[in-house]
């Protein structure tokens, strides 16, 4: 049972990567009442309607709207095609051409509130929605031409395609906002969808679009770890006694509690050997003048030397990563980690700096 059940789920998953879902039997199709043989028709995701592929794309080819076109006015059924659907059965041109006579329609219809249903349903399967008709753009001020626009599909406000562009482009987070504003100069907070951020960059800006978005996803995760590998882009999601980082960017072993690049040696000798290397380029004397100047200070957990050109006070021990406030010469951290002020320096609790000296340890 359980082996069937896992063949039933992987059949579901590889019907859902698919843009057609072909019949894999004979079946009647619903407009002509034709035999269709296996792999030449089509099994409507939505509703599991069967049509013949000529029959169905003549039928979108002449349609208004995106419901289901079974049986021929026994009944209307309520479930529509999808979006990947008509892609696959229509060439570009005949999609756009679709697209406009849906909001053709839209405009015959008095009901106003209608029309927002109806836009919203057209919206949930189309990657960007047009405007329908010309309107100006609030952030250029310039009239935009009918369907040379794009209406937002979770605010429904329009601005030109090449406003919108800009501003995806330009924008520093992931989430990228709808730019307008109400009356009482309050921000909409609607987020552009990723379906039409898609269709409306190229494929560069597409690519440097997602890997910003990757470089915020590992930059705001508190257990994310970079492959040491200079230039190299791989990173992972470190989870408890992980101490292994095989990068499948670069296939670089990488050591998760040292930091750093050490195959073929423990972690021990890595760690005496960096500190040889550290001691080999100052004299002891150099040291100990740096310390008693204040210019260096030692680690409070390996006591190896360690200084601070410029920046603020927060600082990372190079060989055993301790977390260190420069200002304190203690550890930034209580025994728990980030954010237990319980055995650090206690900057910023109840309002008081760790030290008169502080320059935001935290």
């Amino acid at each position: 049972m359980a082996a069937s059940t896992d063949n039933q789920y992987q059949q579901l998953l590889a019907m859902d990567k698919q843009s057609l879902i072909y019949n894999t039997e004979p079946n009647w199709c619903q407009l002509c009442d034709n035999l269709t043989s296996i792999g030449l028709g089509v099994v409507l995701v939505n509703c599991l309607h069967t049509f013949c592929i000529g029959c169905l794309k003549v039928s979108l080819l002449n349609a208004t709207t995106i419901r289901c076109p079974f049986p021929n006015g026994c009944y209307e059924c309520i479930g529509s095609l999808e979006h990947r659907e008509i892609e696959a059965l229509l060439s570009p041109a005949e999609c756009h051409d679709f697209m406009n006579r849906q909001i053709a329609a839209l405009e015959k219809d008095t009901d106003s509130m209608q029309k927002q249903l109806d836009l919203l349903k057209i919206a949930s399967d189309a990657s960007v929605v047009p405007n329908p008709e010309p309107v100006e753009c609030p952030i250029c001020m310039d009239t935009c031409e009918a369907y040379k626009g794009v209406t937002l599909t979770q605010c429904f406000h329009c601005l030109c395609c090449d406003c919108l562009i800009e501003l995806i482009k330009l924008a520093e987070d992931v989430d990228v906002k709808c730019p307008i504003k109400d009356s009482d100069d309050k921000a909409c907070e609607s987020i552009i969808q990723h379906r039409e951020i898609k269709s409306l960059l190229s494929a560069d800006e597409y690519n440097r679009y997602l890997e910003r978005s990757l470089k915020k996803a590992e930059l705001s995760a508190e257990n994310a770890f970079h492959c040491k590998t200079p230039d190299c882009v791989g990173w992972c999601l470190i989870e408890d006694n992980v101490t292994l980082f095989l990068c499948p960017v670069c296939k670089a072993q990488n050591c998760v509690p040292c930091g750093a690049l050490h195959a073929g040696k423990t972690c021990q000798d890595f760690k005496h050997s960096k500190e040889m290397q550290t001691m080999d380029k100052l004299s002891h004397e150099e040291v100990e003048k740096m310390l008693t100047d204040g210019v260096a200070m030692r680690c409070p957990k390996c006591r190896i030397a360690l200084t601070k050109i410029a920046g603020c006070d927060a600082i990372v021990c190079s060989i055993c990563k301790t977390q260190v406030c420069w200002a304190t010469k203690g550890p930034r951290w209580g025994p728990r980690g980030p954010g237990d002020t319980s055995g650090g320096c206690r900057c910023n609790v109840n309002g008081q700096r760790c030290h008169p000296n502080c320059q935001n340890c935290h």
